[in-house]
């Protein structure tokens, strides 16, 4: 734990491989990926680690990039933790090497605001649910819906009991007593517990075969009353309001007998066709967040070659456009993705500018000036 440039709580993890959160969150050709849950566990940790122990609601929270770890490698993460009047503004980003330099890229963000415990829902029913769910299949580690594109290890094997009904579903989850000590390792949303207790609702979708890959876009909200424990009911209901190719979905879970510890609303999924969701877009170098240190090595020569390149086109288009240029019969020839004249006018302002340091002359105050002693001041 520390704080970033600005004085905002900062919380740094190397996740290594090795670890369960990605080692048993495999896509089929063996990619080890933080699960979309796991973000929201973070977000948890995160906002408990900051001394916040009451109730709390975590709104919009969207998914911009996938998070993958080689084998044998780790990443480094970095989550956020802004202050607001209502809370906190967190994000979570990870370590990428953009123009020779290690930077970092948005994976995820949402808004965290405390709840009034008095405000905590009724219980509901479970029984009564699980007479309008007729079509039930129960045993110990049911195999669930996305099987056909992850490779799940020990701890997704929580799924015991699912029943559907029309537009709804009741789903009964067990976390395996060889792991229960991620309870009280500081899991909150234990990932693995509840990226089943969203995902097994896919069965819900109308014409659902289970032969696209469904990924997660993102939570409407997401209000915590309290940990998740070992066992669970997830009470799904489909929306009605989805676009085509993507579902969304009201959850409800609770204990066994009722109790409500969280309320889901609008966890929004899209059907991929086509590729993995492992497969990352190409990063831009506006996206990448870098440190002051890092940042101040380049010389303004540099960063404006950086971000140039960035801007640039693909070797493929390269070797068309030269073939293409060669075909005119002209000289000189330039083919450039930025305007080469306002690139020299740039450089030529720069050149004229005059000198600074950036600083200024302390004013004649009845205080001795004292150095700053850490980041923050």
């Amino acid at each position: 734990m520390g704080f970033d440039p600005a004085g905002n709580r900062r919380l740094t993890l190397g996740l290594r491989s090795d670890h369960w959160i990605v080692d048993q969150h495999r896509t089929r050709d063996g990619a080890a990926i933080l699960p979309g849950t796991g973000y929201l566990d973070m977000a948890a940790q995160a906002f408990r680690a900051q001394g916040e122990t009451a109730p709390f609601e975590m709104r919009d929270f969207y998914f911009f990039r996938a998070l993958t770890v080689p084998d044998g490698g780790a990443r480094k993460l970095r989550a956020t933790l802004a202050r607001t009047p209502e809370g906190y503004d967190f994000s979570l980003r990870s370590d990428v090497m953009q123009g020779g330099q290690e930077g970092f890229v948005l994976n995820a963000q949402a808004q965290i605001a405390l709840l009034d415990s008095a405000a905590r829902p009724a219980a509901i029913d479970p029984t009564t649910i699980a007479a309008r769910c007729p079509d039930v299949t129960s045993g110990d580690g049911l195999v669930s819906p996305q099987e056909a594109h992850l490779a799940f290890g020990p701890r997704w094997r929580v799924l015991t009991h699912m029943a559907y009904g029309t537009g709804e579903g009741l789903a009964h989850l067990a976390l395996p007593d060889a792991f229960t000590a991620d309870l009280t390792a500081g899991h909150i949303l234990h990932p693995a517990l509840l990226d089943l207790a969203t995902g097994w609702a896919m069965g819900l979708i109308p014409g659902y075969s289970g032969a696209s890959l469904w990924v997660p876009v993102s939570y409407g909200a997401v209000r915590v009353w309290a940990d998740l424990p070992q066992h669970i009911v997830s009470h799904a209901r489909l929306r009605g309001d989805s676009d085509p190719g993507f579902a969304s979905f009201d959850i409800t879970l609770a204990t066994p007998d009722g109790a409500v510890v969280a309320e889901i609303s609008r966890f929004t999924i899209k059907r991929l066709d086509q590729g993995s969701f492992a497969d990352a877009p190409p990063i831009r170098a506006a996206e990448v967040q870098r440190d002051a240190q890092s940042a101040a090595t380049l010389s303004p020569a540099e960063e404006r070659l950086r971000d140039m390149l960035a801007l640039g086109i693909t070797p493929a288009e390269g070797a068309e456009a030269f073939l293409r240029a060669m075909a005119l019969g002209v000289s000189p020839i330039v083919v450039s993705s930025i305007d080469p004249k306002a690139l020299i006018a740039q450089v030529a302002a720069e050149a004229e500018a005059p000198a600074s340091d950036g600083g200024f002359e302390r004013p004649d105050l009845g205080t001795d000036y004292i150095a700053p002693r850490n980041d923050v001041e």
